[in-house]
């Protein structure tokens, strides 16, 4: 299973996609109903530990794209955000997510 994530976080512009990979092995039985489980493997094979690429690991502020859903990057867990909100989002939006989760 490969779930894009749209690295906002700390780049200075938009565009730029890190997908993650998340194995077999780990995706087998995830899938409708089950969001919260696939945003967890994707924060942890997002790091650079699990799969290194050459841009940043996933961090606060990011967003995945999971189907047509997308949720933000949080301190703590994830945030759902709409299509609108989602394309309003300027990078770089680690100030922006902590901001959501401190308000």
């Amino acid at each position: 299973m490969i779930i894009p994530v749209h690295m906002l976080a700390f780049y200075e512009e938009n565009g730029i996609v890190r997908d993650v990979e998340i194995p077999e092995d780990q995706s087998n039985g995830i899938y409708d109903g089950k969001v919260d489980q696939i945003l967890e493997l994707v924060f942890k094979y997002g790091q650079n530990d699990f799969q290194p690429k050459d841009c940043y690991s996933v961090s606060v502020g990011d967003v995945a794209q999971v189907g047509f859903e997308y949720f933000i990057c949080m301190p703590i867990g994830w945030k759902q955000l709409s299509r609108d909100e989602f394309k309003k989002l300027k990078a770089p939006t680690s100030t922006t997510a902590r901001k959501m989760f401190y308000s």
